[in-house]
């Protein structure tokens, strides 16, 4: 379906002067699934291992306990002479499936003749170190290489695939806001590869999944209020979005709840933003029954998982780790209140200063000013700005703010998109007050927050030590320089260093090769020059009920 964009609706300066096709959508959504995938997972992590943990345990034992897996961890909760997970639970019961689908698949003899030959190989001594890289102790050479495979599967399937659909969400709405095809793109990449939500975003953590699971319904959700907008001013009478579009937006609340509990924070407004769209009481009542529907499987999830470890409804984990529990005594799980100290760390700071690593998020502060001022986004303005202000507010009020071994202000991932998008409220005032050099204004910045993230992310197998309190110079340079980057496919054809990620710009040379000059017979409105058109990935969703 293809119509013109509703200025007014969108908060555009003007029509939309080219606008991402399908093509578009496809090349950069596999472009960032090639590059997520490329680079293999760190080893020897905690945090991963904690979470493959569990999901082993399930599928191989039929337990939650971890019991067999500790001495591979250090992010463990004791409780009753046994050993659990201490992370929120939410990305490891999501991984169950798939892992269990994964072992069905290598239980054949083929698969089995295949692991047993990369296990013995000289590429395969080399990547992994001595003891656990699988979440397993000195656990045989097949069940390294079975762990490692499950990470990877995982971290793929989990994070990498929702985090590239959020970065399609995000292109599509800064192109209708600021009615700028390139524009768009460069913020867009910029939060790809120039934050801190690339290098978790191939790895099983939770916080690069967080940020997808809020920023898409966040993206549904304005979809959902422009289509009620668009109907009203056409006089169209009451066609109400359907009721599956907010269930499904309850459930990617509910799971990034219980993922990572903070974001309740984001989540808790983003059900009230859902309300807040004009309708009668019925309507309102109707959506809050969908919210409600989609997000309370994930909460009784949480609460039975937390009733089978601890005895307890309520996600206490936390509680009974050993190695932290110093941090975790004080206040309410390490809760207190803002220090300055963080304050500085998260911002400005070598140690983990965000404005440091991705100076073009600091265009986000005018962005947040130009965004309230104006009318057609102050209420979506409003929630960013929340989403941004509440967890940084509840990240420097933590006793662990910065996160331990990581790179940049991990906690922070959860609302960069949020944070991002406020930038593209610059530009568009930007356009609106027609400033010279609007593109060296926006790409200089951006281009060097690439140029800082990317390199330090790809490199080495292992994060800097929280005792490095410049780890750009300090730790990740050198390693940079000295041509130690993390495992690749490159490598394994004997390629070394930067030259091991030709591959890779190869396969996408290739990609682009193949979607915008191999094919001729795409339907009218998907080629590369298209008359503008809607940017919505959920109008499927939004069909009206029949």
């Amino acid at each position: 379906m293809q119509t013109s964009l509703k200025p007014s609706l969108a908060g555009s300066p003007g029509p939309i002067r080219r606008s991402p096709t399908r093509r578009d959508y496809l090349f950069l959504f596999l472009g960032l699934m090639a590059l997520f995938a490329y680079a293999a997972p760190r080893w020897n992590d905690w945090n991963q291992n904690s979470r493959l943990s569990l999901v082993r345990s399930i599928v191989d034992s039929g337990t939650v306990q971890i019991d067999a897996f500790s001495a591979a961890n250090g992010d463990y909760a004791y409780y009753n002479g046994h050993y659990y997970s201490d992370k929120p639970p939410g990305p490891a019961l999501a991984g169950v499936i798939p892992y269990a689908v994964l072992k069905l698949a290598l239980s054949n003899p083929l698969a089995d003749w295949l692991l047993d030959k990369v296990s013995k190989s000289s590429s395969f001594s080399r990547t992994f170190s001595e003891g656990s890289v699988a979440g397993v102790a000195d656990s045989t050479p097949r069940d390294k290489l079975l762990g490692a495979l499950a990470r990877i599967w995982l971290s793929l399937l989990l994070v990498a695939l929702p985090v590239a659909l959020m970065l399609c969400c995000f292109w599509a709405w800064t192109c209708q806001i600021t009615g700028r095809y390139r524009t768009s793109l460069a913020l867009t990449l910029g939060l790809a590869l120039g934050t801190t939500l690339f290098p978790y975003s191939s790895l099983f953590y939770s916080n690069a999944l967080t940020a997808a699971l809020l920023f898409i319904s966040f993206f549904l959700l304005y979809k959902a209020k422009e289509r009620v907008l668009e109907r009203a001013k056409e006089k169209a009478g009451q066609h109400p979005v359907p009721g599956k579009l907010y269930w499904l937006v309850g459930t990617l609340l509910g799971l990034s709840v219980i993922s990572q509990y903070e974001t309740v924070l984001i989540a808790a407004p983003l059900g009230l933003y859902a309300l807040a769209h004009p309708a009668t009481w019925r309507e309102r009542g109707r959506r809050t029954l969908w919210l409600v529907l989609g997000g309370l499987p994930p909460g009784l999830v949480l609460v039975i998982y937390d009733l089978v470890s601890f005895n307890t409804p309520l996600p206490v984990g936390y509680e009974y780790s050993i190695l932290w529990a110093d941090r975790h005594s004080q206040g309410f799980l390490s809760l207190t209140y803002p220090h300055l100290e963080a304050v500085w760390g998260l911002t400005f700071s070598p140690y983990r200063g965000l404005f440091l690593l991705s100076p073009f998020l600091l265009l986000a502060l005018p962005g947040y000013y130009f965004g309230l001022r104006r009318a057609g986004l102050r209420l979506e303005t409003a929630l960013c700005l929340w989403s941004s202000l509440a967890f940084f507010l509840f990240n420097t009020s933590s006793a662990m703010w910065w996160g331990g071994f990581t790179f940049g202000p991990r906690y922070m991932i959860s609302c960069l998109p949020f944070l991002a998008l406020a930038v593209a409220l610059l530009v568009r005032e930007a356009d609106l007050r027609h400033w010279p050099g609007l593109g060296w204004w926006f790409g200089l910045p951006v281009a060097l927050s690439v140029l800082i993230v990317l390199p330090a992310s790809l490199v080495g197998r292992d994060w800097p030590s929280e005792a490095y309190q410049n780890p750009l110079p300090e730790f990740l340079w050198p390693k940079l320089l000295a041509g130690d980057l993390a495992r690749n496919p490159g490598m394994a054809l004997g390629l070394k260093g930067p030259l091991s990620y030709l591959p890779l710009l190869l396969a996408l040379g290739l990609l682009y090769g193949a979607l915008y000059h191999w094919p001729r017979g795409f339907p009218p409105g998907t080629g590369r020059n298209p008359a503008p058109q809607e940017n919505g990935l959920a109008l499927k969703l939004m069909e009206p009920e029949k």
